[in-house]
């Protein structure tokens, strides 16, 4: 094989592995953060973890249930995420007839610290027909649960749903509670839970003014310079990121159109800051038509006198400000804009330079409206 060809292959092996880790993390395997036991749903007792007298099943006395609580907000595992696959590992589980536990797992949506141990009980009340909380069995061997669930089954889905309560309750019975007296002691127990899962998307995009068309390329501020992404494209999600971006400079033709605003917002600043979370992901510039045959003069009313004299302009739009800390770029300032004194007749159009300033035509509908700027 030639060299060439074979440092070009790894190269892009390379990159595609690198892509994957930058979207691709692991929630580690780890304790839940709360416990409890309902005892004959009527008696919620929060523990610490697994402590002294925490049993599941039926002593012919009592009846117990366990519930374990993951925190899972959106510095851990951002909503959006998707769930790839997870791993529930326990130990430590005992019985002192060498009986192993038949657990049915629930996915209970209830915060433990508020929930009642009637909800929690009717929440996986196996023997009722209840089934709306239910997610899956699991039987122990040698005293050890370990299984893993692959993307799509009930066990990853109520993690999808989980992630957007940012809490996940699981709730344990044993399948026998009724039928049989077994409790398993779960004193110091383990009860790990372990997430693979691949970050949402951030989407960069520029639309035309029918809001369909994707067009041009976007830039994102990667210090020392800007890199440029053909749109529509995504780039990996850090949450929190300060995310700084910049539409197109230059108008289009077919219908001429120009920057406007990123995301519909009012401050129409170009380049633009965003702060990433799972909330704020997608961004988006958006072009408006221009028009680049206007032109701004003064009349005389009582002499009739046209073109004298001058005119005081202010653009939003027009890219004047020269930024250092972005690369030298030139940055509009909304409205901020300073007015600007032309001569009359003046004419914003398309390409004429004003001392540098080049106004790429305008907007029409702008204008005062009760006292205040009305932008297009």
């Amino acid at each position: 094989m030639n060299k060439t060809y074979l440092f070009l292959l790894l190269l892009f092996a390379f990159f595609i592995s690198n892509v994957q880790a930058q979207w691709q993390q692991t929630y580690q395997l780890k304790n839940s953060d709360k416990t409890a036991i309902v005892k004959d749903g009527n008696a919620k007792l929060m523990q610490g973890y697994c402590s002294q007298g925490f049993y599941v099943g039926n002593d012919s006395y009592h009846k117990r249930r366990a519930f374990f609580q993951w925190n899972l907000p959106d510095n851990i595992i951002p909503d959006g995420s998707t769930i790839k696959s997870a791993r529930l590992y326990i130990t430590n589980i005992s019985n002192s007839n060498n009986i192993q536990m038949d657990a049915r797992l629930y996915s209970v949506r209830l915060d433990l610290n508020q929930a009642s141990a009637d909800s929690l009980w009717a929440r996986t009340d196996l023997f009722n027909n209840r089934t709306d909380y239910y997610i899956t069995y699991a039987q122990s061997h040698s005293f050890v649960i370990d299984e893993t669930y692959t993307e799509g089954s009930p066990f990853t889905d109520a993690l999808q749903t989980a992630i957007i309560d940012n809490y996940f309750t699981l709730g344990m019975l044993d399948t026998r509670e009724v039928t049989q007296t077994y409790d398993f002691d779960m004193t110091n127990c383990y009860v790990n839970l372990e997430i693979q899962y691949e970050l949402p998307n951030v989407v960069i995009d520029q639309k035309r003014s029918d809001n369909v068309t994707s067009v041009g390329a976007v830039g994102k501020w990667e210090s020392p310079a800007w890199t440029y992404y053909a749109v529509p494209d995504t780039i990996p999600f850090v949450n929190n990121e300060s995310l700084v971006l910049l539409g197109m400079q230059t108008k289009i033709s077919g219908p001429d159109e120009k920057y406007n605003n990123w995301n519909s917002l009012p401050d129409v600043r170009n380049y633009h800051i965003f702060s990433v979370s799972s909330k704020s992901k997608h961004f988006t510039s958006h072009l408006d038509p221009i028009d680049g045959n206007v032109q701004i003069e003064n009349k005389l009313i009582s002499s009739g006198a046209n073109n004298s004299g001058s005119v005081s302009f202010t653009d939003p739009w027009l890219n004047d400000s020269l930024d250092a800390t972005h690369g030298n770029v030139k940055r509009n300032q909304d409205m901020s804009a300073p007015f600007k004194s032309r001569q009359s007749p003046f004419s914003p159009d398309y390409s004429t330079s004003y001392n540098g300033d080049v106004y790429q035509g305008v907007f029409l509908g702008q204008g005062y409206q009760n006292g205040a700027w009305n932008p297009p």
